[in-house]
């Protein structure tokens, strides 16, 4: 191995990338891990450059090769593959701090705001909350982070109140601490902007504290009086609000009670409101009897159980009094009458009878008073502003606490009158917006039933369709009844009843169907798994083939019951990834065949290109046919090859045409054999000679040989009727042998056309028999 790496270095720098990846795979060393960034940046096959990035364990990599490599798939992996390691769902030897350090560094907005939802470390959702901006995403944050501060923080950083408002939203019933901070900061931020319905409602609320802090007095009410004051200027209500002087009447009787001796029990009936404006006259003040000292002396036993239930009663009767709870107080007292009691008795139930009329003094005048004030918010709520919705619950609660009152006493006609014609007046304005509202609901309403229908005629077409567009086509349908039936409340309120009913049964009915559908996935996946299986028994281009087939199948036959389907992917994978390995192997084993083939055809274009003016045909041929014996060699390889064979083939016939042309020339031009004198047989001998020559070499004799060429081609058919073939060459050399037997004087004057006849041949002759 030491002797492999010198001789041709390191796997990591091989020319081939699986020998690279497969060397990233495996222990590095300290060259390999210096050289990592370059190989991750430079290297040819993403793979490569992909497994290094793996190997540098490095966000800020990552996130270089998410946005320069020119790779999309590479791109999106390393993109991927930072987030997860930020995220903490990826083993990493970074602390939760330095990955929070790289995350606010290098991370854009959207890519911050991404990791925020996912991350695990809690420092890295820290760091990048204050990166976040998108009300949304601090939202969510807010809503569902498992981190009470950063819940929190997340609340903190939401300026604007509607999204508060669909913050509290989601957090009613959730989180009951996180919900009443987004509750004061939304209401904070309407004071602030000076919104009317905020403002009316705090101003309520101190109003009702106050009220409150009257029936049952605390511990230091002069403190509570100066808080409510404070609060109370810091709304800046004008003077015509009818809260002002019903605040102002409560904080005076609060002062007084302050006021009080601490000794002396307060009464309702001690405390004068000084409420400026108001038509309401006070009840004049009753002082209420002393409770009498017990004597024994003056003490009669009554029977033992009637005595008691007296006292419970007189006690009952103390403690309602006490608490202000008039009703209670009068079924005491109802209960107490006409019963004998002893003297004693008598004495604390005719003192507190007495404070029973102040109470009944007091509860009436508070009755009116409440009656004005709830005319005087009635009134006031014609300007504020408020949407139709809050205007409703404002009068609904409204109408509640006049219905309360006059449950104590009832409303006189005309007073009950002009709260009905102000509640009609109130609501005037958002009448137009309810009728809106209901048109828009019962087109919804509608929208839903047509729905149904359509659901129900799907369910019931009889000729069940399968496979996986039917399953999406009912995936679908189901996902838009359930977001109907989430939304119900903005349906007509009567028909919800009926149409959350149809919902319901459509939603099973689709879900029955569905199950049948995933059944009927399951037995076709099983036969494709066992079609898979026999596949990869197959030749592996066969096997491949089939595969893709039986893929395609796979996707269209749909899911499985959620609990087969898991065990069906795993199955088919393996298998899949079996077949595929076999036909890897394969390519693999004809890429190393065709990596011969190749170097075998270089060789070959090497010998012919080295022969120079050309090789003899014999080694043409010799090329030629191991060329022939080469069946998978690239297009451009063949192509060259054969260019240069032809070439060769070429340069081999010139040559060997050269070479005939000085055989024959010389034969033309040697010496006699004999001697011979010139006559008629001679320039006889001469002319056939030159008339077999153009016979051979395909040329048009003189007319006066006519009969001598028409001979020539007598002999020529009867040498080849028998066998003995019809080589131009080699009977041209037959005759020119004879030619050297002619006088040099016919010789000389033939010699020009038997050259032309040579010349002729030579061209005419062919190249594979040239040098024959």
């Amino acid at each position: 191995m030491a002797i492999r790496r010198f001789l041709f270095g390191p796997d990591w720098r091989s020319r081939d990338p699986e020998r690279r990846l497969r060397a990233l795979g495996a222990a590095g060393d300290a060259e390999l891990l210096a050289a990592l960034p370059r190989i991750a940046r430079e290297d040819p096959e993403p793979r490569v450059r992909l497994a290094a990035l793996k190997r540098l364990d490095d966000p800020r990599r990552y996130l270089e090769s998410a946005r320069d490599d020119p790779d999309p798939g590479l791109r999106a992996e390393a993109r991927a593959l930072a987030l997860r390691q930020l995220a903490g769902e990826r083993p990493s030897a970074l602390s939760a701090a330095q990955r929070a350090e790289i995350a606010v560094e290098v991370l854009d907005e959207a890519e911050a705001e991404a990791l925020l939802r996912r991350a695990r470390d809690r420092e890295v959702r820290a760091a990048l909350l204050g990166r976040a901006r998108r009300e949304s995403v601090l939202i969510e944050i807010a809503a569902a982070d498992p981190d009470p501060e950063l819940r929190r923080a997340a609340l903190e950083r939401i300026a604007s109140a509607e999204a508060l408002e669909r913050l509290r939203r989601r957090l009613r019933g959730r989180d009951r601490r996180l919900e009443r901070l987004a509750a004061e900061r939304l209401e904070a931020m309407r004071l602030a902007a000076g919104d009317p319905a905020a403002v009316a409602a705090v101003a309520e609320r101190l109003c009702r504290r106050a009220e409150e802090a009257v029936r049952s007095p605390p511990s230091d009410p002069a403190a509570l009086a100066a808080e409510l004051e404070s609060a109370w200027k810091a709304l800046a209500l004008p003077e015509g609000d009818p809260r002002v002087p019903r605040l102002a009447g409560a904080l005076a009787t609060l002062r007084r009670i302050a006021e009080r001796p601490a000794t002396r029990e307060p009464r309702p009936c001690e405390e004068p409101r000084a409420s400026a404006g108001t038509t309401v006259e006070e009840p004049a003040a009753v002082p209420s009897a002393p409770e009498p000292e017990a004597h024994p002396a003056d003490a009669e036993p009554p029977p033992a159980e009637a005595g008691q239930e007296a006292r419970e009663l007189l006690e009952e009767l103390r403690r309602a009094l006490d608490e202000g709870a008039l009703e209670r107080a009068e079924r005491a007292a109802e209960a107490l009458r006409g019963r004998t009691l002893g003297r004693e008795a008598e004495r604390r139930l005719a003192a507190l009878r007495g404070r029973l009329a102040e109470l009944r003094r007091w509860k009436a005048w508070t009755v009116r008073e409440h009656r004005e004030r709830l005319l005087a918010e009635l009134a006031g709520l014609a300007g504020a502003g408020l949407h139709p919705d809050a205007l409703a619950e404002r009068v609904r609660e409204l109408r509640e606490r006049w219905s309360a009152l006059n449950a104590e006493a009832p409303a006189p006609p005309a007073l009950e009158g002009r709260f009905r014609a102000m509640l009609r007046a109130t609501l005037a304005p958002a009448r137009a917006f309810f009728a809106r509202r209901e048109a828009l609901r019962a087109e919804r309403a509608r929208a839903v039933s047509e729905l149904i229908d359509r659901a129900e005629a799907v369910l019931a077409d009889t000729g069940e369709s399968s496979g996986r567009s039917a399953a999406a086509a009912l995936a679908v349908l189901r996902r838009e009844l359930a977001a109907a039936l989430r939304r119900l409340d903005e349906l007509p309120p009567r028909e919800r009843g009926a149409l959350a009913e149809r919902l319901r049964a459509a939603l099973s009915a689709l879900d029955q169907r569905r199950r049948r559908l995933a059944v009927a996935a399951l037995a076709h996946k099983r036969e494709l798994l066992l079609r898979l299986e026999r596949a990869a028994e197959l030749p592996p281009s066969r096997a491949s083939q089939e595969l893709e087939r039986i893929e395609e199948a796979w996707r269209r036959a749909g899911r499985a019951p959620p609990g087969d389907e898991p065990g069906l992917q795993e199955r088919f994978a393996a298998v899949a990834a079996r077949i595929r390995e076999q036909a890897a192997a394969a390519a693999r084993e004809r890429q190393e065949r065709e990596r011969q083939q190749v170097a075998q055809a270089q060789r070959l274009l090497e010998r012919l290109e080295a022969a120079g003016d050309g090789p003899p045909p014999e080694e043409v041929e010799r090329i030629a046919r191991e060329l022939a014996g080469l069946d998978e060699l690239p297009a451009e390889i063949g192509q060259r090859l054969r260019q240069a064979l032809k070439r060769a083939r070429e340069a081999a016939a010139a040559r060997a045409r050269t070479e005939l042309a000085r055989e024959l020339e010389a034969l033309l031009d040697a010496e006699p054999s004999a001697p011979a004198s010139a006559g008629d047989d001679a320039e006889e001998a001469a002319r056939r000679l030159l008339v077999g020559l153009e016979d051979l070499a395909g040329l048009e004799s003189a007319p006066e040989d006519r009969e001598l060429r028409l001979r020539a081609r007598m002999e020529r058919l009867a040498a080849r009727l028998a066998g003995g073939g019809d080589d131009a060459v080699a009977r041209a050399r037959g005759l020119l042998a004879s030619w050297r037997e002619l006088p040099a004087a016919v010789r000389a004057s033939h010699r020009d056309r038997a050259r032309r006849a040579i010349a002729a041949l030579v061209l005419r002759a062919r190249p594979d028999r040239a040098g024959a």
